[in-house]
């Protein structure tokens, strides 16, 4: 109920505001929020039918704990990093797949050298995993040195960077360190259960380690028949 609350008040400030962009288009919070609506409606009257059905009269409607299945990419972290960013008045922006090329680009686009940014399409926090950030290295490293410095300069304009799934290797970390002033925030488990390790957004973040338990957080090293709690 809190987060329906958090979302109806965001869509009643924000109504016309551009939410998500994707494929050359731009959703609005009051969009997205009465697409929402329209689709718990149909799974109301779906559900209603399925009780009738069987017999089932007068009973309150509830999908009562169903596992409701949304084609979209199969990630926790996918499905908390859309919800936090439109929760806190951000956008959204799709690409329509991973590109080396069109991830540099949209930064560069963000913060061109020559200051004519794309109005309202700013990137501001990145997140990806060791391999994406391999690739993207390698991406760089093929570029002829002005797109470099052009690449380098929007890169090192973003707020905050991330890692998951794995820390980073220590080489590669110096690496993009180097290229764009950006030492990884490195966390673990967004796909498995939700963030529960971080190295520390703000202070000393360690190499090659995917950080502390967060609180509230307890670890434990399972084995069939002995579980270790730390």
């Amino acid at each position: 109920m809190e987060v329906v609350k958090a979302i109806a008040k965001q869509a009643t400030a924000e109504h016309d505001r551009a939410a998500l962009r994707f494929d050359m288009k731009t959703h609005s919070y009051g969009q997205l929020i009465s697409a929402t609506w329209q689709m718990l409606q149909e799974l109301e009257a779906a559900t209603t039918k399925s009780f009738q059905s069987e017999g089932v009269v007068g009973g309150k409607w509830s999908l009562g704990g169903a596992r409701v299945g949304i084609l979209a990419k199969p990630s926790a972290e996918f499905v908390a990093g859309v919800l936090a960013t439109w929760f806190g008045g951000g956008v959204v922006d799709f690409l329509p797949k991973f590109s080396v090329r069109g991830i540099w680009h949209k930064l560069r686009e963000s913060y061109p050298k020559d200051g004519n940014a794309v109005i309202g399409g700013t990137i501001t926090v990145f997140t990806g995993v060791p391999t994406m950030y391999t690739r993207l290295l390698q991406g760089y490293e093929a570029m002829d040195p002005e797109t470099q410095a052009a690449s380098s300069y929007a890169a090192r304009q973003l707020r905050l960077m991330m890692c998951g799934s794995a820390a980073l290797p220590y080489p590669l970390m110096k690496q993009w360190e180097s290229i764009t002033g950006h030492w990884l925030l490195d966390r673990y488990g967004m796909t498995e259960f939700g963030v529960a390790l971080s190295n520390p957004l703000k202070g000393v973040r360690k190499a090659g380690t995917v950080g502390l338990p967060l609180p509230g957080v307890q670890p434990l090293k399972y084995f069939p028949g002995n579980v270790t709690y730390f």
